[in-house]
């Protein structure tokens, strides 16, 4: 049987270890409102991923970043 943790506290799915919340991520999609991983497991696995998928990773790089320039160029337009 595991023992109660503390609001101020939450365990990792990934490492296991019990950290403070603020070590991990928002995540409005789960119960507490935070990410099952820490942040160190969480940019570990993302690391991972992409260096297992560096296809996949630059496509979604790229379209982030044309999404990013194309709002940048009509933020600039609004103000002239």
């Amino acid at each position: 049987m595991t023992a109660h943790l503390p609001a101020t506290h939450k365990r990792c799915s990934c490492c296991h270890e019990v950290k403070p919340v603020e070590e991990f991520g928002v995540n409005c999609q789960t119960p507490d409102g935070l990410m099952y991983y820490c942040r160190t497991c969480n940019c570990a696995k993302q690391r991972e991923y992409r260096e297992q998928n560096p296809d996949k990773a630059k496509a979604s790089r790229d379209r982030y970043l044309a999404k990013l320039r194309a709002r940048n160029r009509e933020a600039r337009r609004a103000k002239e």
